[in-house]
């Protein structure tokens, strides 16, 4: 039997048959790393497609990465696309003072790690946060990463919001 330390013998007379194993063609044997090469590249391109079509699947659902900091001006823009859920974080005296027109009032001590929000079951709908100057919204918005929601988005404080408020 022969026996290649680099090489794969494709197609070699059966040891039973002739007594010994030769190939037949010397355009038969290929180098083992070739084979191996071929289907990894192969891998990798299925790969990834998959990831590009998982990335253009999430890109047409949510506009910014999850945990984005946005500016009053995309913010805009997301509120007047609809399907966004806009809230205050804000304590209720400042909610009464004046809010954006449309927000739920969910203030900052209620959304922790721990549990979800009564107000926010929907885990994977936009969530646009705001406090006064952006400071709760962070530290919000992250703590509802963590319990699993995956479209949210803080747009920083009120104080940066110049297309009006409502004290209903």
């Amino acid at each position: 039997m022969v026996v290649f330390s680099r090489f794969v013998n494709i197609q070699t007379l059966s040891l039973r048959k002739r007594k010994r194993s030769l190939p037949l063609d010397e355009r038969e044997i290929r180098p083992l790393h070739w084979e191996k090469e071929a289907d990894m590249k192969k891998l990798s391109i299925m790969a990834l497609a998959l990831l590009i079509s998982v990335a253009t699947v999430s890109a047409a659902s949510a506009p910014y990465a999850n945990g984005s900091v946005i500016s009053a001006k995309q913010g805009k823009e997301l509120l007047d696309q609809g399907d966004v859920v806009l809230v205050d974080v804000r304590r209720q005296y400042e909610y009464d003072a004046g809010h954006i027109k449309g927000a739920l009032l969910v203030p900052n001590e209620t959304i922790n790690a721990k549990s979800d929000p009564p107000l926010l079951p929907d885990k994977q709908a936009v969530i646009l946060l705001y406090c006064r100057s952006g400071a709760r919204a962070g530290v919000a918005m992250k703590n509802l990463i963590k319990r699993g929601y995956t479209h949210v988005y803080s747009m920083g404080g009120i104080i940066n919001w110049p297309y009006g408020l409502v004290t209903d």
